[in-house]
Formats: C-alpha cells, sequence, structure tokens
C-alpha cells in the first residue's frame, strides 16, 4: 500500500507539471483536479497533459451527451462542468454548489477530496481551500454508495473540528488509500452519473 501511494503522488506530480508547463506556454490558467488517476475518480488516469489541454469542457450538459461519454471520461466531463461555473479564484464555488442538482455537486467534492488526500493527506486537504467541503464530502460518498470513505471522512471531520489540523489526521491517510481495495470509486460514480443522468435537462 506504500508502494501504491508512492504511485499516486508520482502521477500527480508528472501530471501537475506538466499542465503547469502548459499553463505558462499559453499564458493562463487551467484548472486541475483528481478525475485521473486510477482508483477512484483519480481513478481515470488523465493520460497526459496534452489532453487536459484539448479536451472538451461542457457547459451544459444532457442525458443524451451524458451517454456519448465513454465511462472512463465521464467524472471528468462532470467535475469540469461543474468547474466551468466557478470564477478562476473559486471566489462563488459555494454559490455554484448549492445551485448545483446533487449528482453535480457530489462528483465535484470527491474530485476536491481525492485531488488533496492523495497528493498530501488529509492534513493538505483540511490546510486547502477544499478543506471547506469536509462536511458535504461525508454526504457525497454517501451519495455514490462508498459508505467506507464517508465513513473516514466523518472521522477525519470530527478530528479537525475538536483539535484543527493536527498530526492525528495522518494517521488516515494510509486508511484512506486502502480504501480504494475496498470500494471501487471509478465504477460507482460512473454507475452513480449514469443513474441520475436525468438531472440533466435533455437539448
Amino acid at each position: 500500500m506504500q508502494l501504491y501511494r508512492i504511485l499516486i503522488k508520482l502521477r500527480f506530480i508528472v501530471l501537475i507539471s506538466g499542465i503547469f508547463s502548459l499553463c505558462i506556454t499559453e499564458g493562463k490558467a487551467q484548472y486541475i483536479d483528481s478525475s485521473g488517476l486510477e482508483g477512484g475518480l483519480a481513478g481515470q488516469m488523465l493520460g497526459s497533459a496534452k489532453e487536459h489541454k484539448n479536451r472538451t469542457i461542457y457547459t451544459s450538459l444532457s442525458p443524451e451527451i451524458i451517454d456519448s461519454i465513454p465511462d472512463n471520461k465521464l467524472g471528468q466531463v462532470i467535475t469540469d462542468y461543474v468547474r466551468s461555473k466557478m470564477d478562476r479564484g473559486l471566489s462563488n464555488e459555494s454559490e455554484v454548489l448549492m445551485k448545483e442538482p446533487e449528482i453535480g455537486r457530489s462528483v465535484y467534492i470527491i474530485s476536491q477530496v481525492e485531488a488533496e488526500v492523495n497528493n498530501g493527506g488529509f492534513k493538505q486537504f483540511f490546510s486547502s481551500s477544499a478543506g471547506k467541503l469536509g462536511d458535504q464530502a461525508e454526504e457525497a460518498f454517501r451519495a455514490i454508495h462508498a459508505p467506507l470513505f464517508a465513513g473516514l471522512l466523518k472521522k477525519a471531520n470530527s478530528i479537525y473540528k475538536q483539535e484543527g489540523n493536527t498530526d492525528r489526521l495522518k494517521s488516515l491517510d494510509e486508511e484512506f488509500y486502502s480504501l480504494y481495495d475496498k470500494e471501487n470509486l471509478g465504477k460507482l460514480i460512473v454507475n452513480y452519473i449514469r443513474k441520475n443522468k436525468k438531472a440533466f435537462k435533455s437539448t
């Protein structure tokens, strides 16, 4: 499991470094999330920085569009769709999420949890802007039927609320990584999206 954790971090470093280089070249910021690492939303490998740069960002979705997207791209498409409604600094993130149906909100929030925890553990998650999504994250994992991840988020939230960003949170990191062997987030998310695709209006 330690090797798995190291591989996850290396994939994030390579991906983020490549995308950052492209962003500098293009002279504009690009949003980065976790939808690509094997195991979860982080579960669908983003591939290359070039693919990230050139992929289609949908600003509207419908059941028909959902049907046309392959499973390995679906989580990323939903995350990008929700992110497209936010400004660059994410100052309206809370407002956008409040207006989103559960499907969009849940997939987006899970992507943020995975991005931070897989990259730097729960301490990084709670020290980042994504940390404010902690309470909603528990609900998001339950929505996709991932009760073990939901229970771990509940435990992490409790520690953070009682003790702040303490080293006790580090003890939960390995447990988070090991849960990928018990709950296939990638599959759960795809099933959840396809089952609830009618939340998006038909074109």
